[in-house]
């Protein structure tokens, strides 16, 4: 399956069966999943469950869906010849649902998408066991096995840790600094 760049893969794309692949991807995101603006960027993670077929045209749909701001709410996309099932976070509330289903419709009606049928599903549908759609099985396996959703970004604190480090103190209290001077320098004392 090509990727395009928009999407970043977060692993290599897992074999289930034969027929069977998915992959999960990672893009920036500033909406809640009931389409509200966030106060900053966050991760969203979602994955693709795909079969053979013109890859193509899928990946610049979901693109085109992004773009459009029709993806924050998305868990799961399992793609099909003609078809989209979309696997939607439970945190997406029953209101946000009309207007989901309408930041499609123009995606729908893009030339490469013709005759897309776009199908809408649950999260909470699959992990009980009560949705139709026929690989429901597969989707929760997915699901339960991935980290799937909008989580905010670990943001590294950006500090100059080197010269408290060269003082004695534990590297270890410093291991999610970022040394925002990596080169070597004189030590402050030094130069004053």
């Amino acid at each position: 399956m090509s990727f395009l760049s928009l999407f970043r893969p977060v692993c290599e794309p897992v074999t289930l069966d034969p027929v069977h692949h998915y992959a999960v991807f990672s893009v920036p995101q500033w909406k809640d999943p009931n389409l509200q603006a966030l106060p900053r960027a966050t991760e969203q993670r979602f994955a693709v469950l795909y079969q053979p077929f013109e890859k193509r045209f899928a990946m610049e749909t979901l693109e085109q869906a992004y773009i459009q701001g029709a993806m924050s709410g998305v868990k799961l996309v399992a793609l099909h010849k003609n078809e989209l099932c979309l696997f939607l976070s439970d945190d997406v509330a029953a209101a946000t649902f009309p207007a989901l289903e309408s930041l499609w419709e123009p995606i729908k009606g893009l030339d490469l998408n013709r005759n897309l049928w776009v199908d809408f599903f649950c999260e909470h549908e699959v992990l009980s066991g009560r949705c139709k759609y026929p690989f429901w099985r597969i989707v929760k396996e997915i699901i339960e096995s991935n980290i799937l959703g909008i989580e905010e970004y670990a943001i590294p604190v950006l500090h100059d840790c080197a010269y408290e480090i060269s003082l004695g103190d534990d590297p270890k209290s410093h291991q999610f600094h970022v040394d925002i001077c990596p080169s070597p320098r004189v030590n402050p004392p030094d130069v004053w």
